[in-house]
């Protein structure tokens, strides 16, 4: 059973959006998101294709504070740092691989 729900939100949550939230049966709250959907989707698809020997997947990131990657076991440092770079946004690595030391965080 869910016992409340946060829904992440750019911007200005609509009135209308917030009276169908008022209408379910568990509460649901509003947290400020730092990015959008639209704006997070063209980054991690980016960097799925121009980074995709070291990752498995990427999306946004649950609280859309930026983009989510998984990296492969076998990632070379270099080119993690790299991507990085290139992406733009933070990037959380939610799979370190075999690192030990908890992985990656660029936020």
């Amino acid at each position: 059973m869910i016992a409340a729900l946060v829904v992440y939100w750019k911007g200005e949550v609509p009135a209308e959006l917030r009276r169908l939230a008022d209408e379910q049966p568990v509460p649901v709250t509003f947290a400020p998101a730092a990015f959008s959907l639209g704006e997070l989707m063209p980054v991690a698809r980016r960097l799925m294709t121009d980074h995709s020997a070291i990752l498995e997947s990427t999306g946004p990131a649950k609280d859309f504070s930026g983009v989510s990657a998984w990296l492969k076991d076998d990632a070379p440092t270099a080119a993690v740092e790299a991507l990085i770079a290139d992406a733009g946004v933070p990037v959380v690595f939610d799979r370190p691989g075999r690192r030990g030391d908890g992985g990656f965080s660029a936020r």
